[in-house]
């Protein structure tokens, strides 16, 4: 994914959604209307850590998450994932970062994040789900029934297709 990423010069922005990626639980309920992307759960994920590095800034951080159902301790996690990649890819490839710092980031706009959806999604093209036509219930592949949580800024649609990361398993 950050590979790609690299095509259209997103590589800062592939680090978080790949550092968010590797965080359990970072959203606790739905942020604020202006983070949810319509792209999908990683994409609002980068948007939230945009916006609590900018609270970080000003010493808002914890009322930050508060009001926006964020796990602080996820997004510290992520900020310490993302150092740990940046300084991994700065020791291979420099060009493809300004410099060795996971410091603050520029909001994406709206082209950034479909191409950084296409990185995403053809990085992960074998977790790939069909919506079934019958309530929140999608079908993997390998015929495994999957739903989309509560949480995510995708429960209230009904995409045809959704790429999900993981599935986790339950005894229903």
């Amino acid at each position: 994914f950050i590979v790609s990423a690299k095509k259209g010069n997103l590589v800062e922005y592939a680090i978080i959604v790949a550092a968010g990626l590797d965080v359990r639980e970072p959203l606790n309920g739905k942020p604020d209307k202006k983070l949810i992307s319509k792209v999908g759960d990683p994409f609002t994920l980068l948007n939230a850590f945009g916006a609590y590095l900018y609270e970080k800034s000003k010493n808002r951080e914890k009322e930050f998450c508060i009001e926006n159902h964020i796990s602080q301790k996820a997004m510290e996690e992520m900020q310490q994932i993302r150092q740990q990649l940046t300084n991994i890819i700065w020791k291979t490839d420099k060009g493809c970062l300004k410099n060795d710092k996971a410091g603050s980031i520029k909001p994406n706009d709206s082209n950034a994040e479909i191409v950084l959806a296409q990185c995403l999604f053809s990085s992960y093209c074998d977790h790939v789900a069909k919506y079934d036509g019958k309530g929140k219930i999608y079908t993997t592949a390998e015929n495994k029934k999957c739903e989309i949580r509560g949480n995510s800024c995708l429960f209230d649609k009904e995409p045809t297709y959704i790429t999900y990361i993981d599935i986790d398993e339950t005894n229903d």
